[in-house]
């Protein structure tokens, strides 16, 4: 007997027959832009979305409620008549920022009423016209709520 072990075989390569090469399907190019899914009310906040041509959807992002409040607060404010009223609902919203006060300021004339709900209690605020911001703009705070925004500026708050 040999003791050397015999050289094993080596494996044949595989042949395989020529196959079409498949064809390559176009590739989309993505083209992403931000669509609003729902539009932001007082009441509810809305919904945009960063969507390709294609519909897929890369991000989202939501429109807080309070920023319609704002739009359509300020929009309100501007389209008074000089020396005229206007009211507002803001539904669940209770605070005040230091644009809003601004925008207050600058149509001193007008008598604003804002309604609202705190803790499920609905409320009337009437901001008289002439009233004066000035304390509230010189502090360090950005944010009020209406209870204490009222007190300062001497509004007057009602339970309805």
């Amino acid at each position: 007997e040999d003791p050397t072990p015999a050289p094993s075989e080596s494996p044949k390569p595989e042949v395989h027959p020529n196959v079409p090469a498949v064809k390559p399907v176009d590739q989309h190019t993505h083209s992403f832009s931000w669509t609003t899914v729902q539009k932001a009310s007082t009441i509810q906040d809305g919904l945009e979305e960063l969507r390709c041509s294609c519909g897929m959807v890369k991000e989202r992002s939501t429109i807080p409620a309070s920023q319609a409040y704002v739009n359509e607060l300020y929009q309100n404010l501007g389209k008074a008549p000089e020396n005229g009223e206007v009211s507002f609902d803001s539904g669940r919203i209770y605070t005040i920022s230091d644009y809003l006060i601004k925008k207050f300021r600058e149509r001193a004339d007008v008598t604003t009423t804002i309604t609202f709900e705190y803790n499920r209690t609905k409320y009337r605020m009437i901001i008289p016209a002439g009233a004066d911001y000035t304390e509230m703009l010189e502090d360090e705070d950005y944010f009020y709520g209406y209870f204490y925004f009222a007190q300062k500026v001497g509004a007057k708050v009602e339970t309805l």
